[in-house]
């Protein structure tokens, strides 16, 4: 079963932590961050759960997988990365891919395994190697106007069309499936708090439901991710472990006290709004 102990045996060998609501595992691969949320069937994962995960991912600058083996009643591949929701789902095998930074080339839309061609690349190798659009259509059994649809831009085309492309002019025209495509859909809900309303009304951010972030996204160029009152204090301990994670500012915001354990992590802590913009200002460089 594809469960959240299952996803963290996946992350055993990177730092990661657990979460709650509105993910399984937060986990620092070795290129990037990953919000996972881990299902035995893709197609169990609710609207609403993978528009949790993903405002979370999107909060803290992270990209958003599904984890599962079935989405419905398919068995899925892998190296393959299926979609839900406008996300990216994956087999735990290709979890381990994308954590350890190798790249996944086949998309499956609809009932097409495909693969993306960069065209202007193509162009440029077919006229290298001196093969006209015709000769190039023949060698992969399609039509010359296919070829000449290739050519002028990123196109998708049958992995067994890729391949065959590849062969002739190099696997470097192949372009792995873009994960910043495939982040899932924004959960919209109204803040909480007049504090994180005016953070959302102030700055470029998404406002997270019961993922244990409040506010996260820009201020000016400043990437943030921030927390503020209004769930339990245990999740500032959360909060201080996420922030050794992400790559971003971490601040928390008008708690009257906190744990020891902010003390020890990048975590900023402030005493009001005044003081939040103050640092963002100080980090963008905006002048005061």
């Amino acid at each position: 079963m594809v469960t959240k102990e299952y996803c963290k045996e996946i992350c055993e060998d990177f730092e990661y932590v657990e979460n709650g609501e509105a993910s399984d595992i937060v986990v620092r691969g070795k290129e990037d961050v990953f919000v996972m949320l881990c299902t035995e069937n893709a197609s169990k994962a609710t609207k609403r759960r993978i528009g949790m995960g993903s405002t979370l991912a999107k909060s803290i600058g992270a990209k958003f997988l599904v984890v599962a083996k079935r989405i419905g009643g398919e068995e899925m591949l892998d190296e393959v990365v299926y979609e839900r929701y406008n996300a990216a789902v994956v087999t735990p095998e290709t979890a381990r891919q994308l954590l350890e930074g190798d790249e996944v080339y086949i998309r499956k839309l609809r009932s097409m395994f495909v693969v993306e061609i960069d065209g202007q690349l193509l162009r440029k190798r077919r006229l290298e190697s001196g093969l006209s659009i015709g000769a190039v259509a023949e060698t992969i059994g399609v039509s010359r106007k296919s070829v000449y649809e290739y050519e002028r831009g990123y196109a998708r085309v049958h992995v067994d069309i890729a391949i065959k492309l590849a062969e002739l002019f190099g696997e470097d025209i192949l372009r792995s499936v873009n994960l910043e495509e495939l982040r899932g859909e924004e959960l919209k809900v109204p803040p909480h708090t007049p504090m994180e309303a005016r953070i959302l009304s102030e700055t470029d951010s998404v406002h997270v439901a019961k993922g244990k972030v409040s506010v996260g996204g820009f201020y000016e160029d400043e990437e943030f991710t921030a927390v503020v009152p209004h769930g339990g204090k245990e999740d500032l301990h959360w909060f201080a472990d996420l922030s050794k994670l992400i790559k971003r500012k971490a601040i928390v915001v008008g708690f009257k006290d906190v744990p020891k354990e902010l003390e020890e992590s990048p975590v900023e802590v402030v005493d009001n709004l005044q003081e939040f913009f103050k640092v963002l200002k100080e980090e963008s460089g905006v002048e005061r």
